[in-house]
């Protein structure tokens, strides 16, 4: 399979392997994996959560809302 890039994405991937000591192509064939890899697991992810909801394995938005409150209020603690 040939692929082509455009000049700008070009320029980051040279400038990055000579940055690294990496091949060009071995650099793009490691990152095509990581997202091809990465977006495999978000549909099996988004597939098993549709599934989930098919047969009714859901929580209650009031139950999320409870454990998800004190976990946005100490986030916003510590970022003040």
């Amino acid at each position: 399979m040939r692929l082509s890039v455009n000049p700008e994405l070009e320029k980051q991937i040279i400038a990055l392997a000579d940055a690294t000591g990496h091949d060009p192509q071995q650099l793009t064939d490691v990152a095509l994996r990581h997202f091809v890899e990465n977006e495999a697991r978000i549909i099996a992810d988004i597939r098993a959560g549709i599934e989930a909801a098919d047969r009714g394995d859901t929580v209650p938005h009031d139950q999320v809302m409870a454990e998800i409150e004190p976990l946005l209020a100490r986030a916003d603690n510590a970022s003040k």
